[in-house]
């Protein structure tokens, strides 16, 4: 991207990569994941942001090159970003990236929603991902909770308990 102010072809070509980064975030994380649930989800989200993209491509063949004075092309690069998984992370962190990751989305959606000369049909578009990203958010956190809940309080404790006596 060029400095300047962006069009609405850029916002659109920008949130495609965020569906297809987060697409291929979710493969990598669900085929790293021990619990199943955790790779149902993983493969789910997936599969919900093949959906996103594809709205958004469909969209951006019909878009007109409207100009957005308000958005400076240099800050659109910096409203998503999320932390990398690392092969020791656990279904924990993976998780933890992942929320991150539907937070900012969200996040950005919602500050396009702000900007007043967008088509009707571009904005009821807009609305439904951020509501779909709030969605992730939500279903994330619920699992986060729920491994949370099923850890031992002590690790460690966990782990002299389950060695063998001598």
């Amino acid at each position: 991207m060029t400095q300047g102010n962006i069009t609405v072809e850029d916002i659109l070509k920008y949130a495609i990569r965020i569906e297809n980064e987060s697409q291929l975030f979710y493969r990598s994380a669900s085929q790293r994941a021990i619990d199943d649930a955790v790779k149902v989800l993983l493969q789910e989200l997936e599969a919900e942001e093949v959906k996103h993209e594809q709205r958004l491509s469909d969209i951006l063949k019909d878009v007109q090159r409207l100009e957005i004075s308000a958005f400076d092309r240099t800050s659109l690069e910096k409203l998503i970003s999320t932390a990398s998984i690392d092969n020791d992370d656990s279904q924990e962190g993976v998780l933890r990236v992942a929320l991150e990751r539907e937070k900012n989305t969200r996040d950005f959606y919602a500050q396009i929603l702000t900007m007043t000369n967008l088509e009707a049909h571009v904005i009821k578009v807009f609305e439904e991902l951020f509501a779909q990203e709030q969605g992730h958010y939500q279903r994330i956190s619920s699992k986060l909770k729920k491994l949370s809940s099923q850890m031992p309080k002590n690790p460690e404790a966990a782990i002299l308990s389950n060695s063998p006596e001598k």
